[in-house]
């Protein structure tokens, strides 16, 4: 009963996705920001037309300032 409802779980889900966030304060008011993600399609959406790749990977940078 459990493994059928772990698959029934998974069938249903549509991606899993893994970031890595790192903040670096320069000061009280400044601070650098940068995100990493890969994000995996599951079951039939990597085979879409409308995706090109089933493995994707975001690369994310900023700066920040607060008043």
């Amino acid at each position: 009963m459990c493994v059928l409802a772990i698959r029934a779980i998974l069938a249903r889900l549509a991606s899993l996705a893994v970031s890595l966030e790192w903040n670096h304060a320069f000061s009280q008011n400044w601070a650098l920001l940068a995100n990493l993600e890969i994000k995996q399609l599951l079951a039939n959406l990597g085979g879409s037309p409308l995706s090109k790749n089933k493995t994707n990977l975001t690369l994310t940078a900023g700066i920040n300032y607060n008043f």
